[in-house]
C-alpha cells in the first residue's frame, strides 16, 4: 500500500466533527486501488467513520467502504468518501473517512443505527 501523505499529528479530531458521532465495534472492508483492506470501524455518524486498520496510513484517499449494521443486517451497506486524516493508535492506524453523497435509503439506516445508540 502506498500513502500519499503520512499525517502524524496527535490522534484526536474532536475540532473536526460536525454532526453526533457514536461509538461501536464493527467489521468493515476498505477497498482502495491496491486492493481491500480489513478494519474495525469503531465510530460512524451520517457524515463519516472512524476505522482502525493494520495497513499503512492512508490520507487523501477516495476508498470505498462496505459494511452492516446491527439495526440493518439484511443488506450491507456501501459507501464511499475521502480519508480525511490518520494517526498512529498503538500498532494500527485510525482512519477518518469523510463520506460523499449518501444515498437517502443508507442516510435512514445510518439515523436509525445512531439513535438506536441514544
Amino acid at each position: 500500500m502506498t500513502s500519499s501523505k503520512i499525517n502524524s499529528r496527535p490522534c484526536t479530531d474532536e475540532d473536526m466533527r460536525h454532526s453526533r458521532r457514536v461509538t461501536t465495534e464493527r467489521p468493515v472492508q476498505i477497498f482502495v486501488e491496491e486492493g481491500i483492506i480489513n478494519g474495525k470501524m469503531i465510530d460512524i455518524s451520517n457524515l463519516g467513520t472512524g476505522i482502525l486498520i493494520k495497513a499503512l496510513p492512508l490520507t487523501e484517499t477516495f476508498v470505498g467502504i462496505e459494511f452492516s449494521l446491527p439495526t440493518s443486517p439484511e443488506a450491507p451497506i456501501k459507501l464511499s468518501g475521502h480519508v480525511v486524516h490518520n494517526c498512529r493508535v498503538r500498532k494500527e492506524t485510525l482512519i477518518g473517512i469523510r463520506f460523499e453523497k449518501v444515498p437517502a435509503r443508507y442516510q435512514a439506516k445510518l439515523r436509525e443505527f445512531i439513535n438506536s445508540k441514544y
